[in-house]
């Protein structure tokens, strides 16, 4: 009864009650001890504080339940500190159960509660994967500590289990949660499952875009996540995709364009995509790559495109955002009819 009352407040969103109740010294950690760590934070992000070392508890907590099996706890925790860069005696942390996570994980429904955890342990996971290049986004990343000191201590697989079944819980509770889709399409994209990972990214940009009619969030959509999701196009040999992808980028990715267009062997429509093509040095590119190849039909379609009135250079930046704007949701619906 006690731990439905605690997940309950946390659903409630009751932060203040826990920081009026003194824990009690265990050498197991219960509902309670990670509810009134989690509340702390829930609290503090709240207040947009985000306090790393209010935090550094609910991390401590968490990392304790990662201990690879027959790991010493008198060893040196493995934590970087929240502010000083200091380090903490594991046996100062009491250790949590998976049962005891898993249990209290399938009450909780407050969307806070569940990001902040989601946010932690993406950060833990992360940190143990040691993969910069297919890393898994994160909210309040400032809250985490930066590294992971004796990581062989920790159990990899025992983090990527926990993390998604906790990004499983999320989704369920809340399917339309653009931020935790885009986590799922991180999550697919870094154990190399390229088709589902470019549905859930296109699933996230959908909700957060009224379907492709409005600009994404920059919170949500960055340089990033479009280059992940040009990678997935060119691992599924649909390298035009892949090249309309790194337009849509703050800081357009041409060489990772040219070298798209550049492959033979393409899997998608090719110069069916064009119209959807708003920057000017790919049309260029194009209209080159096709006059050397001797691809006449597809050389005419691109100089098509170049000479649109919308395109043109001479525009004043209004015209020119929302002919930008207008290809960018046609070419994502596009993606979206074929991958959703």
């Amino acid at each position: 009864m006690a731990e439905l009352c605690c997940t309950l407040l946390l659903n409630l969103s009751e932060w203040d009650i826990f920081s009026e109740i003194e824990n009690k010294q265990r050498a197991s950690v219960g509902v309670f001890e990670l509810s009134k760590a989690l509340a702390a934070v829930c609290k503090d992000v709240s207040m947009n504080k985000l306090t790393r070392s209010i935090a550094q508890e609910l991390w401590d907590l968490l990392l304790s339940m990662l201990v690879t099996p027959g790991t010493p706890q008198n060893k040196k925790a493995s934590i970087m500190a929240g502010k000083d860069g200091g380090q903490r005696d594991a046996t100062a942390t009491p250790t949590l159960s998976r049962h005891t996570f898993h249990s209290f994980l399938q009450q909780l429904k407050d969307n806070m509660a569940l990001t902040i955890l989601l946010s932690c342990l993406a950060k833990m996971y992360n940190i143990l994967r040691d993969d910069s290049g297919s890393e898994v986004c994160l909210e309040y990343p400032q809250l985490w500590p930066a590294a992971i000191s004796s990581p062989s201590n920790y159990c990899r697989a025992t983090a990527m289990d926990v993390f998604h079944a906790t990004l499983q819980h999320c989704l369920a509770t809340n399917n339309s949660h653009a931020g935790w889709v885009k986590v799922l399409a991180d999550f697919c994209y870094a154990q190399g499952h390229h088709s589902a990972a470019l549905k859930h990214y296109l699933a996230a940009l959908l909700m957060s875009t009224d379907y492709f009619t409005q600009p994404p969030p920059r919170s949500l959509a960055d340089d990033l996540m479009y280059k992940k999701m040009s990678h997935c196009c060119s691992k599924l040999q649909c390298h035009t995709q892949a090249a309309l992808f790194c337009q849509l980028m703050e800081e357009p990715d041409y060489n990772a364009a040219f070298k798209a267009l550049n492959e033979r062997q393409c899997q998608d429509s090719c110069d069916s995509l064009y119209e959807h093509v708003f920057d000017i040095t790919l049309l260029e590119f194009l209209v080159n790559l096709h006059t050397r190849r001797g691809e006449l039909e597809s050389r005419q379609k691109a100089l098509q495109c170049i000479g649109l009135l919308e395109l043109n250079a001479s525009n004043n930046e209004e015209i020119q955002r929302e002919a930008a704007n207008v290809r960018r949701g046609d070419f994502l619906r596009v993606m979206a009819r074929q991958y959703l």
